[in-house]
């Protein structure tokens, strides 16, 4: 997906990893906000909105120390075993009232509207819409 948004020119949120498992993540080199999500997953299943200590989608507070053990329970709690891990920057809605942002995806055959500053997410996460 994110090779398909790239030849649109369109942002994409900055990827940190994209590994095939969680010991291949320096946790401790991540910043305070980010999204980590298996790579081919859907609907929102096993992906993690972290906001320094706590996941804004499951509502779990947790210290930053115990953040791998948090996403290795929440991936293992899934309901497909996914791999690779992506792990890529939080970008906030253009609207603040929205603190879980709302993911805007183009579907093939989708006339997309490029708005500017606007970030399309590499894959869908159809929040608050």
């Amino acid at each position: 997906m994110r090779r398909y948004i790239k030849s649109m020119d369109l942002r994409l949120p900055k990827l940190y990893y994209d590994a095939a498992d969680l010991d291949e993540i320096d946790f401790t080199s991540l910043p305070d906000r980010v999204v980590i999500k298996p790579h081919n997953g859907w609907s929102y299943d096993a992906v993690m909105l972290i906001d320094g200590e706590r996941d804004l989608l499951s509502g779990a507070r947790f210290s930053r120390a115990a953040l791998p053990t948090f996403c290795r329970r929440t991936l293992a709690s899934a309901s497909a075993a996914f791999n690779p891990r992506i792990i890529e920057e939080f970008v906030e809605d253009y609207d603040s009232k929205f603190a879980i942002p709302r993911d805007f995806m183009p579907l093939k055959k989708t006339r997309i509207l490029k708005l500017p500053g606007a970030y399309l997410s590499s894959s869908p996460l159809a929040l608050g819409i």
